[in-house]
């Protein structure tokens, strides 16, 4: 009698992935990618974006204001009469022979709020002056009379 030998080749063993951590792997990627599209929609993941003046309601007004032509010196209080805070302020002050001399004013008006500002080195005899605003609209113009600036 043959006795036929079978010979059984080895199956190389079978690697993989527990299917309950398999689950468990998907259920916190899942987690992860939702709350981060959450946070991203909501904008807290997001730029902080600065406060938007509302233009539409913005006004100031001058309050009080001074100049001295002695010391060449300028002072006044603006008064922002509404609730959104103005930035980006200029004072133009504007001459009989046309010449018109720009300075910022360094710190913003805030929203509901008087603020004074001091400026030096500002030549006598000037026509008027002019308060620019980061609203194109919303300005103020002054003269000066007898040492007191007055709104026109």
């Amino acid at each position: 009698m043959f006795v036929r030998q079978i010979e059984l080749e080895e199956e190389p063993p079978i690697f993989g992935i527990n299917p309950l951590t398999l689950a468990v792997a998907l259920v916190v990627i899942t987690i992860i990618i939702a709350a981060g599209l959450s946070f991203w929609a909501s904008g807290i993941g997001g730029k902080k974006v600065e406060k938007e003046t509302d233009c539409s309601i913005a006004d100031f007004k001058l309050y009080s204001g001074t100049y001295d032509s002695s010391k060449s010196s300028m002072f006044f209080v603006l008064e922002n009469l509404q609730p959104t805070g103005l930035r980006q302020l200029t004072l133009y002050i504007f001459y009989p022979d046309r010449t018109i001399i720009e300075k910022p004013m360094k710190e913003d008006l805030e929203a509901s709020k008087l603020k004074p500002y001091n400026f030096t080195e500002v030549p006598k005899d000037f026509e008027k002056g002019l308060i620019k605003t980061n609203c194109p609209e919303v300005t103020a113009q002054f003269i000066e009379q007898n040492g007191t600036l007055v709104e026109v």
